[in-house]
């Protein structure tokens, strides 16, 4: 596997080469020829060129432009949902996830330690919250995690990475699964996850209960009596 994987990146900077080597002059022309031009015929290639990376450069800006449009569209109607779940939610709909500490590998073999953290899902909710982590010699740095409450409130996941739509639909993602189970009264667990050399979570405390109400605020944090870890 390791010799494939060399052999593609050989491949690629064949290319990279190859491709450079035409792309110095306007219009992709090879040096030789380049050089056998008169300045009057370079000129009009390197105006023809200007016209072509400036078509090229309004072209990629409108399609940036179109995105960062469907982007916004897409996190407004996202935020109108589930706006509107926390405005109709019945009991059980919401949930609040408190994190107890637990170690972060922010990067290969460095471990901090993660300071507490509280916040609240509703049913098909997916939020991403940032961990305050501790290192050694007490310098502190901020990591990311993103928190799924699933839609019919069987399980709530934790991700390491952003999770996409495509790798949730086809269970092509790496998470911590939180099974709903005595969350009236809340239920704790305790998770290593370590799903490569360079990131990872181990001996991380969550707790999951349902919410009072249905009010979007800050809950209480729990007193911390974790009894016993699933």
């Amino acid at each position: 596997m390791k010799l494939l994987k060399w052999l593609r990146v050989g491949v690629l900077l064949v290319m990279v080469l190859v491709l450079s080597g035409c792309g110095r002059n306007p219009m992709g022309i090879p040096d030789k020829q380049w050089e056998s031009l008169t300045p009057e015929k370079q000129a009009e290639y390197t105006a023809q060129q200007s016209k072509i990376d400036a078509r090229r450069a309004e072209a990629a800006r409108k399609a940036r432009l179109e995105r960062e449009k469907d982007e916004r569209i897409r996190k407004k109607k996202e935020q109108d949902r589930v706006d509107a779940l926390y405005k109709n939610a019945q009991y059980g709909y919401i949930v609040q996830v408190y994190i107890q500490s637990g170690q972060y590998m922010y990067r290969k073999g460095k471990w901090g330690t993660v300071k507490d953290l509280v916040c609240v899902l509703v049913r098909g909710e997916t939020k991403k919250i940032t961990l305050r982590v501790e290192q050694k010699k007490g310098y502190k740095r901020e990591e990311n995690l993103w928190l799924e409450y699933d839609k019919h409130g069987s399980a709530v996941y934790v991700y390491l990475e952003k999770p996409s739509e495509y790798a949730r639909k086809y269970n092509r993602v790496d998470r911590i699964t939180l099974a709903n189970f005595g969350w009236k009264l809340g239920k704790w667990y305790k998770k290593n996850f370590i799903p490569s050399k360079y990131e990872g979570v181990k001996n991380m405390k969550i707790n999951v209960r349902y919410a009072d109400d249905n009010r979007r605020v800050q809950p209480k944090i729990i007193i911390q009596n974790p009894g016993y870890y699933r």
